[in-house]
């Protein structure tokens, strides 16, 4: 797990990013349970991964970013405690078919400091996570102990 401080800088172009993509996309086509917070945090998380790799977003709309060969698509959540533990899982509503692996985030939610915790496989990713309702959606869960190290 590799704890990442979070510069103002990276704040900022979250926030050009999100807003850009609102005013593209309008976000119409999303679940009502997804919020602007929700959206910043998730623009910050890829923000995170760019900046931890000097490598630019690709901002398709099945994976954010290219390493190493790899279509990777970024998974943000917030948390408010100062640490993770590995009793935590990691859980998304939105499942993208079209990527290699899954890199997952946790952000604090003053929004300092965030985890990278680690990654994994898109098959396995979908072979592994528990599936639970969630409002008017599906949403995948997996303990953080099945991801790998980055």
């Amino acid at each position: 797990m590799i704890k990442v401080q979070i510069t103002e800088e990276m704040k900022e172009r979250a926030e050009s990013h999100y807003i850009k993509d609102k005013a593209i996309h309008g976000f119409n086509n999303s679940r009502s349970f997804t919020n602007d917070k929700t959206r910043f945090l998730g623009s910050l998380g890829e923000e995170i991964i760019s900046s931890y790799f000097e490598t630019p977003l690709n901002n398709n709309k099945d994976y954010d970013i290219i390493l190493n060969g790899e279509r990777v698509e970024i998974k943000s959540q917030g948390i408010n405690v100062s640490w993770v533990s590995d009793n935590f899982v990691v859980h998304t509503i939105k499942m993208c078919e079209d990527c290699d692996k899954y890199i997952f985030v946790m952000v604090h939610n003053s929004f300092n400091y965030a985890w990278i915790v680690g990654q994994i496989e898109r098959i396995r990713f979908n072979n592994l996570c528990q599936r639970e309702r969630f409002k008017d959606a599906l949403e995948y869960i997996l303990p953080i102990t099945e991801l790998e190290e980055l």
